[in-house]
């Protein structure tokens, strides 16, 4: 294998090989049923198509809830790591209690996960399919 050019180093055939880039914000719900692929164009008939026929089984959705305490971790280990280079120990002994405290904290919270009811998933998706067209 011969070396490629800085600017050609991902190239494969003449394509570009990229991971996707990660979203901001998760949606409420990843998916809330399995696709089941019916014919030649099923974007288009799940888009145009008559989707009042096909019966739909829902289920439960399991999310985890929201919390701060990755942030305020990776703040801590910031403080941590500047501390560190600059020789500054007590600093360095006080963010790493932070951290550890943290960790307890969240790992005696039992209460991290909410459920998404199968009736509310219907609704959203109902909505989501009747949604009028916009230009």
């Amino acid at each position: 294998r011969r070396a490629l050019p800085a600017g050609q180093r991902g190239m494969r055939g003449g394509r570009l090989r990229r991971r996707p880039a990660t979203g901001g914000r998760r949606p409420d719900r990843w998916v809330a049923q399995r696709q089941l692929v019916y014919g030649r164009h099923p974007f288009w008939d799940t888009k145009y198509g008559d989707e009042a026929n096909l019966k739909i089984k829902y289920e439960d959705i399991h999310m985890p809830k929201n919390t701060s305490i990755g942030f305020l971790i990776a703040g801590a280990s910031f403080i941590v790591g500047f501390s560190i280079v600059w020789h500054i120990f007590w600093l360095t002994i006080l963010a790493m209690l932070g951290i550890i405290i943290c960790i307890i904290v969240r790992s005696c919270d039992y209460d991290t996960e909410y459920r998404i009811s199968k009736d509310e998933v219907a609704q959203i998706e109902s909505l989501r399919i009747h949604k009028p067209q916009t230009v």
